[in-house]
């Protein structure tokens, strides 16, 4: 049952109304891929829908002392699935995949930021940003999970790979650069014909450019 949370999280997404976005305009990680075909091509597909857009506003009163934006959404290529049965079908033959993008950065309006830096930043760069949490898969280490080592753009970068259940691939990789506190993670759910370390490296380059640490 655990295996089938990655194909519930499509399903999902192909029923949640646009309405329900948010429109967050400071640090956004939906803004870095919004409108990007390049993004769309890299997972084989050419529709893209947005069905979580949540960024933490600057703030003095922000507590964290970052910046902590979240982009989860899916990309599909021919008729849009209109049916649960129809969404795992996509998933499972390659026309859709799932995607999750998280980025984080200090608040410099914060007056919490040196402890972000200091403290929580090395935290998240040691438990991998919850790499191996990928989309839907609270479970991912009972799900053949094995890491792999993603092109680093010349800063710190760490991945894993899954097969969260029969025909999906699924994987997850993180880049960061320590000096300024920074860091952006991508995770993919995509079906049987896609190569998911290549799709990952090649969105994650166009994500590093995009967030400044390029």
């Amino acid at each position: 049952m655990k295996g089938l949370c990655l194909a519930i999280a499509l399903t999902v997404a192909f029923v949640v109304p646009a309405s329900s976005l948010g429109n967050n305009q400071d640090d956004n990680a939906c803004n870095m891929i919004k409108g990007s075909a390049t993004f769309k091509a890299i997972m084989g597909g050419s529709h893209m829908q947005f069905v979580r857009d949540l960024t933490a506003h600057s703030s003095k009163q922000n507590g964290s002392g970052a910046l902590h934006s979240v982009c989860n959404g899916y990309i599909w290529r021919g008729t849009k699935p209109a049916s649960r049965e129809a969404a795992l079908q996509a998933l499972a033959n390659g026309s859709a995949s799932l995607f999750a993008i998280e980025t984080w950065k200090p608040d410099d309006q914060s007056p919490y930021a040196h402890k972000w830096l200091a403290k929580q930043f090395p935290l998240l760069v040691k438990s991998g940003a919850g790499v191996a949490s990928l989309p839907g898969l609270p479970h991912a280490a009972q799900l053949q999970v094995h890491a792999f080592k993603p092109k680093a753009y010349g800063i710190g970068a760490r991945g894993v790979l899954a097969r969260p259940v029969p025909g999906v691939a699924a994987g997850g990789a993180m880049w960061w650069r320590a000096s300024k506190g920074e860091a952006v993670f991508i995770a993919i759910g995509a079906g049987s014909g896609h190569s998911v370390p290549s799709e990952l490296n090649r969105a994650g380059q166009l994500l590093v450019n995009a967030f400044g640490m390029g």
